[in-house]
């Protein structure tokens, strides 16, 4: 192995004898790194609260795929995104759905974003009942 870090000195005597140990580099040359790439934060979510006051065509969610469906008074674009067709309140509503995903059937709860035009009087939180929303049936 040190006679792999040598090399022999070239002198005027250009004997066998006279060698000077050089050493070389045992690291790469620092260059560019690889994973230096960085993206904007992308700001996906609900953009309004429940029962909060909306105006038409307000952007109500931003999201990547139907984690959130259209429900009543609302429309879902291209990209995901879920608007509201008239000035109301948005309301979040959560339905028991049957799931038969290759004959494994389940059920999951699936989110809805509705706009309704006007508060009930009794509470600000939930409604007594969602008898007055339609529902989207089977595809």
């Amino acid at each position: 192995m040190l006679s792999l870090l040598t090399k022999p000195l070239i002198t005027k005597l250009n004997s066998p004898l006279t060698r000077v140990s050089l050493r070389y580099a045992s690291k790469k040359a620092g260059g560019q790194s690889n994973n230096g790439r960085t993206s904007w934060p992308k700001s996906r979510g609900l953009k309004k609260g429940n029962w909060e006051a909306v105006k038409k065509n307000d952007i109500l969610v931003t999201q990547k795929g139907t984690k959130f469906h259209p429900g009543e008074n609302t429309i879902l674009s291209k990209d995901f995104t879920i608007h509201s067709k008239i000035d109301g309140y948005m309301v979040v509503h959560r339905q028991l759905i049957y799931h038969n995903p290759r004959h494994k059937p389940s059920l999951r709860w699936r989110k809805y974003i509705h706009v309704v035009k006007e508060k009930p009087k009794e509470s600000t939180h939930m409604p007594v009942s969602y008898t007055h929303l339609t529902l989207p049936t089977k595809r």
